[in-house]
């Protein structure tokens, strides 16, 4: 019996449930405006995590090219154009 819903008549593997209501389209667009806000705040942390180490002489790790490397604190690149607050 077709019901209009998505996936009548259909099962779906076991722990897996159908859309029941449509997207709330308000709550969409409140959490992508969270997630600009988090990405912007992780990012200045990173930015602020850079500027300390740079200052400080310490090295920062980094994954690159599958390998870990440790980066002098004089060869971190940093903008130092970039806003700080």
């Amino acid at each position: 019996m077709d019901t209009g819903r998505p996936n009548s008549g259909r099962r779906l593997p076991e722990g897996i449930a159908a859309m029941s209501t449509p997207p709330n389209h308000e709550r969409l667009a409140q959490l992508r405006a969270e997630v600009a806000v988090i990405e912007a705040a992780m990012q200045q942390a990173a930015r602020d995590a850079l500027l300390a180490h740079k200052r400080s002489g310490q090295p920062v790790v980094i994954w690159q090219d599958g390998k870990v490397v440790l980066v002098p604190a004089d060869q971190v690149p940093f903008d130092d154009a970039s806003p700080t607050d």
